[in-house]
Formats: structure tokens, C-alpha cells, sequence
């Protein structure tokens, strides 16, 4: 699963999901710096993606 979960209540109920389905669950949290990360998620705003700048 790909997806941003800003809230730990939405992290312990995907972990739980994954738990109860006998599956892995894995949660990376990766740290970037700001500068970093607006310029590779500027060219995306359009995009449908969830990623926006304003999650971060």
C-alpha cells in the first residue's frame, strides 16, 4: 500500500487491517528537507494524486 498516513489513528488502523488479514504491514517514515520536497512535488500539483504540499 502507498498512501500518507498524517495521523497515527490511521497508521494503527492500517497496521491492524494487515494484522488481521495475516498479511506484512510496514510503515517507512522518511524525512526530507522542506526546499527538497516543494521542489519535487511542485511539478505534481496537478496531478490527482493526494501528494500535495499542503500535507506536509
Amino acid at each position: 500500500m502507498d498512501a500518507t498516513f498524517l495521523k497515527r489513528s490511521l497508521r494503527e488502523r492500517f497496521l491492524a487491517i494487515a494484522t488481521a488479514r495475516e498479511a506484512p504491514g510496514l510503515i517507512l517514515s522518511l524525512a526530507v528537507d522542506p526546499q527538497i520536497l516543494r521542489t519535487r512535488l511542485a511539478p505534481r500539483q496537478a496531478d490527482v494524486s493526494e501528494q500535495r504540499l499542503l500535507a506536509f
